[in-house]
């Protein structure tokens, strides 16, 4: 499944690619080799924490805590469980954010318009080896062949060799 982000571009994690002629596939999406202008490994830059929604949580939980005592100072039940959802919610933000930024480490495409394609798998070996095959292709302008990439596996096949005439 692919996801996108202002600073990494399309991220695919576990997926087919397929490079057919002078064209990269990967689900809906088609990249032109002689488009690409970059190809290179390393890690995926991390999400940033959303500050802004944390704080209008937990400031929105404190103010419905706040606000809970009626006239008498007992505490309203309905304004002291909104207060404390509202924090749990603005520190589960925190949380689930800061973890969800762990330390991928990908291939990555980018292309003369600007756009990046990044593709992750479990197997930095694989990763390598995935980079070395379309580094070639790129450096060559090699496109005829047409090869089968498993990112989720970790196999390469070469499907240009496995046709007979």
């Amino acid at each position: 499944m692919a996801s996108s982000t202002p600073d990494t571009g399309k991220v695919f994690q576990n997926e087919n690619v397929r490079i057919e002629g002078n064209i990269i596939r990967c689900q809906e999406n088609f990249i032109q080799i002689s488009n690409i202008s970059q190809v290179w490994t390393g890690q995926l830059p991390k999400k940033p924490l959303p500050w802004l929604w944390i704080i209008a949580l937990c400031a929105a939980g404190a103010v419905a805590l706040w606000q809970s005592p009626d006239r008498f100072g007992n505490p309203q039940p309905v304004p002291v469980l909104l207060g404390l959802a509202l924090l749990i919610a603005g520190i589960g933000l925190g949380l689930w954010t800061a973890n969800s930024n762990q330390d991928l480490f990908g291939l990555h495409i980018e292309m003369s318009s600007g756009g990046t394609y990044s593709f992750v798998s479990s197997s930095t070996f694989f990763i390598q080896e995935a980079f070395e095959t379309i580094s070639e292709i790129v450096r060559t302008g090699k496109t005829t062949e047409n090869i089968l990439m498993n990112f989720g596996s970790g196999t390469i096949v070469n499907q240009s060799q496995n046709v007979s005439a």
